[in-house]
């Protein structure tokens, strides 16, 4: 038998005077700033909850994460807050408002673009490189047919799309600096595109390269501002340059944008990330930039701590200092050893010694640099 119970009530966060003004709808863009437990997201889902209740309809807001499952994280928080259902909210990423707005531009009578996932564009490039048409050096005739060398030509291919160059771009670059491989290249990435366009598919890079190119066309311009109102990302610290220099043609056409993220955030920097871009947005007229400086979630002793690695991490760089709501004290303590094996078993009896002091195992971290084989 089942038995239906009501829907948990979402808890409310009670916005302090920073976060308020956060949530104080403007024009432009608004870059926040914030350490780990400022209150970033809370204060983004307060934010769209304001503007929904002033009469926007969430449909046509834009609420960016870093994942799909980040993204329906923050819209069952949003419609928690407000308490009703919601008529085709608009929770993505990056990459799904891309598609959205490309399909959106096309005609009734054609094909939807289709996104390749990194095993299938990996397979197409295996593919051109076997039976295509670049003629690429004698020296990496060898490595055309392995995978790793597939997965380089992938990476490569995404960097210059970040970067808004095209195949005539890079052909101008190997003649000046009489690279054959760059002449390769250029070829493989004309070749390449040119099956996309033929079978109507796009990689990442090259859907928000061509979203990118849509909205720099004037004729787009009242289609984009129909659909959406105001956007909101949040960790966009995340984002590499092309993502965030979408967000900035967004804001080129009225549409008020607000970014969420941490400065000090290297963690996605392997493949392309970089909180500069983010911090780039504030060059844009108009716009403000807000750092939030109360730490809703650590101890004291732990706050010390932040502080003092922020400030090495970004030592050319002024950073407010975050300051402690909770009362805790808390404790930190730092252990250097000989070995790794003795590492571990230190690790392992402060664990047994936190239990047998009657503390439970979900109050327990354990964080290791290399995964499961470090937890053996």
């Amino acid at each position: 038998m089942w038995t239906l119970l009501p829907p948990q009530p979402v808890p409310h966060h009670e916005l302090d005077v920073i976060q308020r003004g956060v949530s104080e709808p403007v024009a432009g863009v608004t870059c926040v700033l914030g350490g780990p437990g400022t209150g970033k997201t809370a204060t983004l889902v307060e934010s769209v909850v304001r503007r929904v209740q002033d009469g926007a309809p969430l449909s046509q807001v834009a609420v960016l994460a870093g994942s799909r499952q980040a993204a329906q994280q923050l819209r069952r928080a949003v419609i928690g807050r407000l308490g009703q259902a919601q008529t085709q909210p608009l929770f993505t990423t990056v990459h799904g408002l891309a598609l959205g707005l490309l399909r959106l531009a096309e005609p009734s009578d054609e094909l939807t673009w289709a996104l390749l996932r990194a095993p299938e564009q990996e397979e197409r490039i295996r593919d051109l490189l076997a039976n295509g048409r670049a003629s690429w050096p004698e020296a990496l005739q060898p490595a055309l047919e392995t995978r790793g060398f597939a997965r380089q030509l992938r990476e490569v291919l995404a960097r210059i799309r970040q970067r808004s160059l095209d195949e005539h771009d890079v052909a101008r670059l190997a003649e000046e600096r009489e690279s054959p491989t760059l002449a390769a290249i250029a070829d493989f990435l004309d070749e390449y595109l040119a099956v996309g366009d033929l079978e109507q598919t796009l990689d990442y890079a090259e859907l928000v390269y061509r979203t990118r190119v849509l909205l720099h066309d004037p004729g787009a311009h009242g289609m984009v501002r129909e659909r959406i109102c105001e956007v909101f990302v949040d960790d966009a610290h995340d984002l590499d340059s092309a993502q965030t220099a979408l967000l900035g043609d967004l804001a080129m056409l009225g549409i008020p944008v607000t970014v969420f993220g941490d400065p000090d955030q290297v963690v996605s920097e392997f493949r392309g990330a970089s909180a500069q871009g983010m911090l780039g947005l504030a060059e844009l007229e108009p716009s403000r930039v807000v750092s939030l400086v109360h730490d809703h979630r650590h101890a004291v002793a732990v706050v010390g701590s932040l502080n003092t690695l922020r400030g090495r991490i970004a030592a050319s760089a002024a950073r407010v200092p975050l300051a402690p709501v909770r009362s805790e004290e808390g404790e930190i303590n730092v252990s250097l050893f000989s070995s790794e094996s003795a590492e571990v078993a230190h690790v392992a009896d402060g664990i047994r010694r936190a239990v047998a002091s009657g503390a439970s195992w979900a109050d327990i971290a354990v964080i290791a640099r290399a995964g499961k084989a470090q937890l053996m």
